[in-house]
């Protein structure tokens, strides 16, 4: 059985880009205030039922599903094997890179796009004799991790 079955340096790819997913999620849903959250529904499950210790037992099991598969399809297609891990390490990629965006589109906003003015708070002036009411719905959005 050859070492090349097995794509050692993707599949180590693979777990870091899997780690970091892990860590950035750590860091995003601590920091976020409750706006970001996990969007992926199974690892939601997963945080919700057994905590960090839970995701990180999930995300590790997914990297031994994947290698799994990579090994038993590279057995008798190594290329094949190699191009869906592959295919992996871009999924897990993208997911990180929207990550480390998310962290640093929030820290840029914090620092630089946050004025001292627009944060105020500022008491509702009348407009034309009309005072504002709370009749109108405020809508939130909360990016999706």
């Amino acid at each position: 059985m050859s070492a090349s079955i097995f794509h050692p340096l993707r599949l180590s790819l693979y777990a870091i880009l899997s780690a970091a997913d892990l860590g950035l999620t750590y860091v995003l849903i601590r920091q976020g205030h409750g706006e970001i959250y996990e969007s992926n529904p199974i690892a939601e499950a997963w945080l919700s039922a057994y905590g960090w210790a839970g995701l990180a037992v999930f995300k590790s099991l997914i990297v031994l599903v994947v290698a799994g598969v990579v090994a038993f399809v590279s057995l008798s297609r190594p290329r094949t094997g190699g191009h869906i891990l592959t295919f992996a390490c871009f999924a897990v990629a993208a997911v990180v890179g929207y990550s480390v965006h998310l962290t640093f589109s929030q820290q840029v906003h914090a620092r630089f796009l946050a004025s001292p003015v627009a944060s105020a708070e500022v008491s509702p002036q009348p407009l034309l004799g009309i005072m504002p009411g709370n009749n109108m719905v405020e809508h939130h959005t909360r990016p999706h991790k």
